[in-house]
């Protein structure tokens, strides 16, 4: 049965069917298309976001992993002096920071320099031969020089007397 409100005056059957699947395929390719810019305004908008948002969180992660690094520096050359016998530990500033061992964490940090300065402690209470020890670790990384420095007293007795 043909549909009167879409058939064509004294036109076959199969020639109606054919304008009408013939309409229907042209609308459909019509939304095909506008499906397709669609998809790609998206794309073009969230995909720069997410590459964005992906770069902001590696630098962030490698912040992170220097800063990391550089505060494991500083503690290793406090206590690799430490180690040593206070009487042995020498006052002075801007030592390098390998003169009481080593310390791993400097070479993975960009440009990395370390210094100790050390300075006899007038405090009238303090110990006898207590020392203020400060670890001072240096790097650059994206043009900015950042510092991490931790301070410690050393004395005879143990830390902080």
């Amino acid at each position: 049965m043909v549909n009167k409100m879409t058939a064509l005056p004294n036109a076959p059957q199969n020639t109606v069917t054919r304008a009408i699947g013939y309409a229907t395929r042209k609308r459909q390719r019509g939304v095909v298309l506008l499906d397709a810019m669609m998809s790609i305004l998206i794309a073009a908008v969230v995909l720069p976001l997410g590459v964005s948002m992906a770069l902001v969180g590696t630098q962030t992660a490698n912040a992170a992993r220097q800063s990391n690094l550089a505060y494991g520096a500083t503690r290793q050359i406090l206590e690799n002096i430490r180690g040593n016998d206070v009487g042995q530990i020498i006052v002075g500033s801007n030592l390098p920071a390998e003169t009481y061992g080593p310390v791993p964490q400097l070479s993975e940090l960009p440009s990395a320099t370390a210094s100790v300065s050390v300075a006899a402690v007038t405090d009238s209470g303090a110990a006898t031969y207590a020392k203020n020890v400060t670890a001072k670790v240096t790097w650059r990384t994206g043009g900015v020089t950042k510092t991490r420095t931790l301070s410690t007293r050393i004395a005879p007795n143990g830390v902080g007397h």
